[in-house]
Formats: C-alpha cells, structure tokens, sequence
C-alpha cells in the first residue's frame, strides 16, 4: 500500500472518529439533526484529505505541514458552516442569501475553532508527525 493511501484511510478514521467525538459531546445542544451533520461533515472531509497530501509534500519543514493542517482545517470549518446555514437565517441576513451563508461559515470558523477544532487540529498535527515514516514520502 502506497503512503497516500496509508495517509488517507489513517486521517480519514482519524477524524471521522474526532468528529464523532465532538458531535456525541455536543448532543443536546439543540442540534435537531446530529447525523446529517456528521454525514455532512465526512463529505467534506474525504476530498480535503486527498488533495492535502500533494501540498503537504510541497516542503518537509513540519512548520509548513502544521500550516497546511490549520488551513484545511479553516477550509473544512468554512464549507461546513456555509452548507449548514444554507437556507437559515444568519445574524441579520434573510434565509437562503449568500450573505447568511458566508456568514455562517465565518461563524462556524469562530466556533469550531473553539469548539474543538483547535484541539483536533493538535492531535491531528501531532499523530500525523509521530507516524510521519509510515504516511510520508521522502524527497
């Protein structure tokens, strides 16, 4: 099995497991539909795990690699919180505006980072670093 795979199937478990984690934790918070959030979540995570690996091989500095992690994190956030608030209403904005939307995805990059994200961004950063022999190529 080639590294990018092992990448993918090993951060793909990783954060379906840490996603699934976060929305147990939330349960109650009056989200009315917890596994359309984590299906919604997965769909957006299995493509942004495979096109991080190319650009993670850009640069072997793991300061770069950190980056990389943080900005798919941000993106993954982004998209979330724009397909979550797609026809709600958002702040001030209507239903449905792309107002709303960007701002919904604005607040789900506030929120989740502190929700969670952060400390998922870490753990994820730190295992990938730990495992980095088995999920690297060398260049």
């Amino acid at each position: 099995m080639n590294k990018h795979v092992k990448f993918y199937i090993f951060n793909l478990v990783l954060i379906t497991l840490l996603t699934a984690l976060l929305f147990l934790f939330s349960k109650g918070s009056g989200s009315r539909y917890p596994l359309e959030s984590f299906g919604i979540s997965l769909l957006i995570t299995i493509p942004i795990i495979y096109f991080q690996y190319p650009i993670l091989l850009l640069r072997k500095n793991w300061a770069y690699k950190s980056l990389i992690f943080y900005l798919s994190m941000i993106l993954f956030l982004w998209i979330f919180g724009v397909i979550t608030g797609w026809n709600q209403k958002v702040g001030n904005s209507d239903p449905g505006t792309w107002i709303a939307r960007l701002d919904a995805g604005i607040r789900m990059i506030l929120y989740g980072q502190v929700f969670g994200g952060f400390l998922s961004f870490i753990i994820i950063t730190l295992l990938n670093y730990t495992w980095k022999e088995k999920l690297f190529e060398k260049h």
